[in-house]
């Protein structure tokens, strides 16, 4: 390739050589041929061929003769310089009075990301005017497709309409390498520039992906309530971390967008409560310094239902798009479970999903989910169809070691997975990597609280990946902005902030609000989980001769209702579950209490379980061990 000139020192030869020519060449009955603009896009990707279209017009009543037209493709490879990639030359066109000429170019494909710029010059003996006659486009040629951003406008659970929050939309080609995104922002015409995001993870993906990333339009000076309607942009793409500031000379002005967020808060969780453990200091961290990070982006695969209460109002059966975003949650996780295994299959579509867990969970007209509420409908909807599926949770508002299913029958039940059952403790990173790890599904509630720790809602998202780098933590999440209409559904990456024990999504920061993780629920596929029903073959039992555990039976069934009571210690922690049987071995009961501190226990056994008198037995399974007692109803 030829080392040639800048464009912009090209642009003034032009338009020096073309007064020249005009004065000498000057005819009153000429043409004006004059570069109408072009088709260039503002990002190209990178190995993808192109034509460029560029568009001209002659406006006066006289034909231009011998129109010809040179285009000329250039890319930055420094700050001043430049190197012809591409050019193209088109001669003796008769330019007709009062019309347009389109011109072609053959297919170009740009191999080298980075900066580039479309020049045009045309000539026409003929012309008029030949200071119309130069045209420049920049673009850039990035891995990544159809790049644009958005300026945020908050309909709920706050009201702010040209807010400071900003989303950095992003479609990303398959790819087999995990890289890093950085986006500086400039307010045009200043140097007032921000290194605005920072290191965005990009893992492989297997399809060509859309991701959002949020950031604060506050850093460049913006206050919420300005419309926004143009910045520069530059963006770069790293296969490691960038640990320093750089400058760079790739900006292009891209038009802000508007992007409406309207999820309303109001069910999911208590509102207007004052949650004073919340810590009174948030900090932001940095990128940690480790090339390869520990991540998992089965987000791909996970699907994410488009909530829209324009189309699913209420009605008798259901209570309605809005605010669905628990039961949404849910139905994807089912979903994608179904779609995973061939043992989970319920018979239901998504959208009969969503639905009929919404009515399991008891929602309210257009009205959220607790985190109760959203474990036992999914637990109904798990045992109304049979599916193998194990629920665990932690929740700041859940203090108890595990939520029953309200299908008695089967005995199955959400575990508490807290190290501090009986406390209200918030849920941990640890164990929303653990369980995206695992590959169990997973939501999240976070609440939206303003800055004096007052809870306005909250909102269920489903996780669809995490990254880790040393000390900086990060989950991609699926979410649907606007419920109110179609195409609001998003797949967006948030950095996961740690303040003493509570986390928050940096991103959805706003002016005055914070958004801290409060509950995390997943579930699985297990085996383990079985539907026996009375009836079951006739089986032999033997009380242990061995009782490591202390296993006793506190109280009998009694004749008027009364539970059964067991008591138990375990010597480390384990997994522990219950089966009761009659005295011909038929299960008439099951319960599974999950993983169990190393501490005394005391359970109760439901009272309905034993509707006949007669002797029954217990077989509870510690681990591996089976342990046998003795029941008496009398």
């Amino acid at each position: 390739m030829n080392k040639m000139l800048n464009p912009l020192h090209l642009s003034k030869l032009f338009a020096a050589t073309f007064i020249l020519l005009n004065i000498s060449n000057f005819n009153a009955w000429a043409g004006d041929p004059e570069t109408d603009g072009s088709d260039v896009r503002s990002v190209w990707t990178l190995g993808v061929e192109n034509a460029v279209t560029v568009y001209f017009k002659n406006d006066e009543a006289f034909t231009a003769n011998d129109f010809e037209v040179s285009l000329a493709i250039w890319r930055q490879t420094s700050i001043s310089g430049w190197e012809l990639e591409y050019s193209y030359y088109e001669s003796g066109i008769t330019f007709h009075p009062n019309s347009t000429v389109e011109i072609t170019t053959g297919l170009y494909t740009p191999t080298i990301a980075g900066k580039y710029q479309l020049a045009v010059s045309s000539y026409s003996p003929d012309d008029i005017d030949l200071t119309n006659n130069n045209y420049y486009k920049d673009f850039i040629v990035g891995n990544y497709k159809r790049l644009s951003l958005k300026q945020v406008s908050l309909i709920e659970p706050y009201q702010q309409e040209n807010s400071t929050w900003g989303a950095f939309k992003a479609k990303l080609p398959a790819k087999e390498y995990f890289s890093y995104l950085n986006v500086k922002l400039r307010e045009p015409e200043t140097t007032n520039e921000q290194w605005m995001i920072k290191n965005a993870p990009s893992p492989p993906f297997a399809i060509e992906h859309t991701l959002y990333y949020y950031f604060n339009f506050g850093k460049l000076g913006y206050i919420s309530g300005v419309d926004i309607e143009n910045i520069d942009m530059a963006i770069r793409e790293d296969e490691e971390p960038v640990l320093e500031d750089y400058s760079t000379y790739e900006y292009i002005n891209k038009r802000v967008w508007n992007l409406e967020y309207q999820v309303p808060g109001n069910g999911n969780g208590p509102n207007e409560y004052v949650n004073e453990s919340l810590p009174t200091v948030v900090s932001n961290s940095t990128i940690g310094d480790i090339p390869v990070p520990d991540w998992l982006f089965p987000g791909c695969e996970i699907p994410n239902i488009d909530l829209d209460s324009s189309k699913h109002k209420v009605t008798e059966e259901y209570a309605g798009d809005l605010n669905a975003c628990g039961p949404a949650a849910a139905a994807n996780s089912i979903q994608w479970l179904e779609n995973k295994h061939e043992e989970i299959e319920s018979g239901t579509s998504h959208r009969e999903k969503l639905e009929e867990i919404s009515s399991l969970m008891e929602r309210g007209a257009e009205d959220g989910v607790t985190t109760t509420q959203l474990i036992k409908g999914k637990l109904s909807f798990i045992d109304k169809y049979q599916l193998p599926i194990h629920v665990k949770y932690q929740s700041f508002f859940l203090t108890t070691d595990s939520i029953p299913s309200p299908d008695t029958t089967y005995g199955h039940q959400a575990d508490n997975m807290s190290d501090s059952i009986g406390k209200q403790t918030p849920p941990t990173w640890e164990f929303l990597k653990q369980e995206v790890e695992k590959g169990e599904d997973v939501e999240i509630m976070f609440g939206w609280y303003d800055h004096g720790a007052t809870r306005h809602g909250g909102h269920w998202v489903t996780v669809s990946g995490f990254v880790q780098s040393g000390d900086v933590k990060g989950i991609f999440i699926k979410d649907d902005a606007e419920q109110g209409d179609s195409a609001g559904i998003q797949n967006h990456y948030h950095q996961w902030e740690t303040d003493e024990n509570w986390s928050r999504l940096a991103g959805y920061d706003g002016p005055n609000n914070y958004c801290w993780v409060e509950s995390i629920v997943s579930e699985s596929y297990d085996s383990t989980v079985t539907f026996d029903t009375a009836g079951s073959e006739p089986v032999s039992f033997v009380e242990n001769d061995i009782n490591d555990i202390n296993l006793v039976v506190l109280n009998n069934p009694g004749p008027a209702g009364q539970d059964a009571q067991i008591g138990f210690t375990l010597n480390g922690s384990a997994r522990v579950s219950a089966k009761v049987f009659d005295n011909r071995g038929a299960l008439i009961g099951q319960m599974n209490f999950g993983q169990m501190l190393a501490i005394r226990h005391i359970q109760n056994l439901p009272a309905n379980w034993f509707a006949n008198k007669g002797v029954y037995y217990l077989a509870l399974q510690v681990d591996d061990t089976l342990h046998m007692v003795k029941l008496i109803r009398y």
